[in-house]
């Protein structure tokens, strides 16, 4: 499933109102990156509560998110 920038632009605006420190990027039109806060902000609860808003963003749209294993990409699908 593609991923529209506007999705981005709100992913964004999510990620930091809840001061999760990530951003969201285009790493194609199908694949998202998540880029993690500098080494001295980067810690597993911040990871998870990203990941969880990412999947909240989508959850509401009826689509699944799915990670990389690095948990560095993600995919969406309905």
């Amino acid at each position: 499933m593609k991923i529209d920038f506007a999705d981005i632009v709100l992913l964004n605006a999510e990620l930091k109102k809840r001061n999760t420190r990530y951003h969201v990027t285009y790493k194609d039109e199908n694949t998202a990156c998540i880029e993690p806060p500098g080494e001295c902000c980067l810690t597993d609860d911040l990871k998870t509560h990203a990941m969880e808003c990412i999947r909240d963003y989508y959850r509401q749209k009826g689509v699944r998110v799915h990670f990389s294993e690095d948990e560095l990409y993600f995919t969406c699908d309905k």
